[in-house]
């Protein structure tokens, strides 16, 4: 009597990763290499992750400004969206001032 075999899966096995072993020296990577390529200070273009940067907000979150009218919208340069210093920097400078308490007489600094 025969056995029944087991249908043959269609996909492939998965491979093991090889292990490191915790004495081994890892490659170093040089982290200037991984960074996005900055711009001329004086280019008249802002691309994504530059903006990102320098307004320290998310993607997501600069999308619900600029829809909200909030944030100065993106221009479209090619396929990528790009925004214009001076509409960025001019943003920037309309954000309020934070205030502090008045000093004492005989607070020291």
């Amino acid at each position: 009597m025969r056995t029944k075999r087991k249908p043959r899966s269609k996909f492939k096995p998965r491979r093991r990763r090889q292990r490191i072993p915790n004495d081994a020296e890892l490659p170093l990577i040089d982290l200037k290499s991984v960074e996005a390529p900055q711009p001329p200070p004086d280019s008249l273009f802002m691309e994504k992750p530059e903006v990102l940067a320098l307004v320290r907000r998310t993607f997501p979150c600069l999308w619900k400004m600029m829809r909200e009218g909030k944030f100065p919208a993106a221009r479209q340069l090619g396929s990528r969206p790009v925004w214009l210093r001076s509409e960025v920097e001019a943003w920037i400078t309309s954000l309020p001032v934070r205030k502090y308490k008045p000093l004492e007489v005989g607070d020291a600094a």
